[in-house]
């Protein structure tokens, strides 16, 4: 990578009061000679272990790969989500336990509405994680993804055996597809990047209108409230925000697509959907208090881990949660039926 990114990395290590082997020790390396190699800038990070950094110690990724001593027409500039995925691990992400809770949440639900034979659309497919699952029990899917990268993964890991059709595409002009085509469509990535109320609204109009009369859209959603607790206070985030000039008065993460993610409370969902004349089945907390408690989470055994999934799915349809979670999914029908 660079000698700046080592600087970077040994700058959290030491924010953190982490010796090297304690480092070491959080990605999985045996000892502390690979966190030396890689702060002295002589080894490469692989790109799972950045997640767990960016994740686990609340990191900008800009403040990793921008040297800000050099002149701006030299810096490598996270500022589209084209180069925020270029450097990120989604499957890393799901394979995690927080990631594990938020996936086997979504998959649940999904499964709830599947039916023999359901025609099957994602919207926003990353890496391909439900798209390849659903593929392989049989469907027929068609993926949509926006950026290169995570459309080259996804195509990497279908088989012949699969029925499964991808396309690089854009979530606010699915034109390429006739209406009321298929029975599932999911909406699990798109949200996270569309930063106006009217581009949201587009989306859901466009999700409607190529779903069949009887059936479901599912849309995945990051909220306000978990990140402001998380990364603002937590991980003392305040000074930050506040100097970018990223929070309205009244504690709402304002739009910004160099931000790369934009943040919803539930009066906003809500809004999108009478915009839209969608019509809500259910809304679920994905994660629910996962991420508060990650660190426990990874340490817990998979006893343990397995009964905090069963809590999670007996609450995560609780309203009085669903506000406090980092993700959420809304499940939609057509109104006019």
């Amino acid at each position: 990578m660079s000698v700046y990114f080592g600087k970077k990395i040994k700058e959290i290590r030491k924010n953190n009061n982490l010796t090297q082997t304690e480092f070491a020790s959080i990605f999985g390396y045996k000892d502390k000679s690979m966190i030396a190699h890689i702060e002295n800038g002589d080894t490469e990070m692989s790109n799972d272990k950045i997640t767990i950094l960016i994740e686990r110690f609340n990191v900008d990724a800009n403040e990793l790969f921008i040297n800000k001593e050099k002149p701006a027409e030299e810096k490598q500039v996270i500022t589209t989500i084209y180069d925020y995925y270029n450097q990120y691990d989604e499957d890393s992400r799901l394979k995690r336990r927080t990631g594990q809770v938020e996936y086997l949440t979504t998959s649940k639900y999904i499964h709830e509405y599947l039916k023999p034979g359901d025609k099957i659309i994602e919207i926003g497919a990353g890496t391909g994680a439900y798209s390849i699952s659903l593929a392989e029990e049989g469907y027929d899917v068609t993926s949509i993804e926006l950026v290169k990268h995570n459309l080259d993964i996804l195509k990497s890991k279908i088989t012949n055996d699969m029925n499964i059709k991808t396309y690089q595409g854009n979530a606010l002009d699915l034109s390429m597809f006739p209406s009321e085509s298929f029975d599932i469509t999911l909406v699990l990535g798109p949200m996270y990047h569309l930063f106006t109320k009217e581009d949201k609204v587009k989306c859901l109009l466009e999700a409607k209108r190529i779903t069949k009369k009887e059936g479901y859209i599912f849309v995945a959603y990051c909220m306000n409230e978990a990140t402001i607790i998380t990364y603002v206070f937590e991980s003392n985030g305040l000074t930050e925000v506040i100097d970018k000039n990223l929070l309205t008065r009244d504690w709402h993460c304002k739009s910004d697509p160099k931000e790369i993610f934009e943040l919803v409370r539930i009066e906003d969902i809500n809004e999108y959907n009478k915009e839209s004349d969608l019509k809500r089945i259910k809304i679920v907390a994905t994660d629910g208090a996962s991420r508060y408690i990650r660190d426990h989470l990874n340490k817990m055994s998979d006893e343990v881990f397995s009964k905090w999934i069963d809590f999670h799915l007996h609450t995560c349809e609780r309203i009085d949660l669903i506000g406090a979670t980092h993700h959420s999914l809304d499940i939609l029908k057509k109104n006019n039926i």
